[in-house]
């Protein structure tokens, strides 16, 4: 899931609050805060005069670009161009989320594939405190492990550029006139999708499947690792969260592993994948008793042939989990408790169209969120749920 909601939004704020905020944060903050209003606007005036300045930049760009000539060998045909500008959108797995909007947008348009363009910008810097945790190394570093890799499981995205900067992202921008994701957007105006509309009613009466997919060389790999480790048993993948930022959010590794013992060892496996920010450290906490598919923590191909694999995908909802979310053939149960962290809160999810009690509308019936605390009770009830409605769906 995405950073924490701007705290600083001027929607439904009074001129006088406004002007309380001015006196009391400052000029610095006033500049600051304007400057973030100018590019991304939360008001509807700020919107207005935004898509104003952005349609002029369009116009004068590809005059300019006209006058130059250099309007050619950049673009290909019957492509929509998805712009993941680093200046909105976060170095994390929400790049799923927005391929899949941006699959949608591509069928809708009838186009043939899609180029995926990377612009940098803020959001590869720690933006407070709170997110200092994960350092500006560490942030760039999500490109090549995440940013790129998720990418390459779209198989209707065919092609990719990582801009230097933004002015190479402008160039790129406007060099010849193509359909762009999102619409209207440019570096100097960026723009995130409406990441609501992953949950839009209109989503359940479509087949959306295939989205993203694992490579057939990564399924063989895992299909041998499996073999070699649990034989012919059913492998119950068990993803763990163990980040140091928002560790209230992390996996409850004694609920997990208590389940994991409760399994029946002749019929299931339990395989667990350890988070990336630990995947390095020897296994402890009761993780030394089962299988660790480490490659997995640090090459997303395999995981995600992982999850196909998987007879039952559970885990508490983090970043690597929505690759499940957008593969038809992972069967998965996610739990989601409420108000564990600000990206967890009823405002906030409210504001992505989440529902308490509610899966994604395109979600099979073996694909779940699940609304409860990650208690073993519940982690167990939610299993032998999951089973049953596998088994009546096969």
């Amino acid at each position: 899931m995405s950073p924490t909601p701007n705290p600083d939004s001027l929607d439904d704020r009074s001129f006088r609050s406004v002007l309380h905020k001015i006196s009391d944060r400052g000029l610095t903050w006033t500049w600051r805060r304007l400057t973030w209003e100018f590019r991304m606007p939360t008001t509807t005036a700020g919107r207005s005069l935004r898509n104003m300045l952005a349609h002029g930049e369009r116009k004068g760009q590809a005059m300019i670009a006209a006058l130059a000539g250099d309007r050619q060998g950049r673009a290909m045909p019957n492509t929509l161009y998805a712009l993941y500008d680093l200046d909105v959108m976060p170095p994390t797995f929400d790049i799923a989320s927005f391929l899949f909007l941006a699959e949608l947008e591509r069928r809708r348009s009838e186009l043939e594939r899609i180029h995926l363009v990377l612009i940098p910008g803020r959001n590869l810097e720690p933006q407070n405190e709170a997110e200092q945790a994960l350092p500006a190394a560490a942030r760039h570093r999500r490109i090549d492990s995440i940013l790129i890799p998720v990418a390459r499981l779209l198989p209707s995205c065919i092609g990719l550029t990582l801009c230097t900067d933004r002015s190479d992202a402008a160039r790129f921008r406007f060099a010849k006139p193509v359909p762009v994701f999102p619409q209207g957007a440019t570096p100097t105006f960026p723009l995130a999708p409406d990441q609501s509309l992953i949950n839009a009613d209109a989503l359940a009466r479509e087949d959306v499947f295939p989205i993203l997919s694992a490579p057939d060389s990564e399924r063989k790999a895992v299909r041998t690792w499996l073999a070699g480790r649990i034989g012919d048993r059913l492998p119950i993948v068990l993803s763990l969260r163990e980040s140091l930022f928002m560790p209230a959010r992390n996996s409850a590794i004694d609920a997990w592993t208590a389940f994991a013992r409760s399994l029946d060892g002749t019929r299931y496996a339990p395989v667990f994948v350890r988070d990336t920010d630990r995947a390095l450290e020897a296994p402890s906490n009761g993780l030394e008793a089962f299988p660790v598919f480490e490659a997995a923590s640090w090459n997303i191909a395999l995981r995600m042939a992982l999850y196909e694999a998987a007879h039952v995908n559970m885990a508490v909802m983090h970043g690597a989990m929505e690759l499940c979310w957008f593969n038809g053939d992972c069967r998965y149960a996610a739990f989601l408790p409420v108000g564990t962290s600000p990206q967890t809160s009823p405002e906030f999810l409210g504001s992505r169209g989440f529902a308490e009690g509610r899966s994604l509308p395109f979600a099979r019936p073996w694909q779940r969120l699940v609304w409860k605390p990650q208690t073993l009770e519940e982690i167990e009830n939610e299993f032998s749920s999951i089973i049953q409605s596998i088994e009546e769906n096969s």
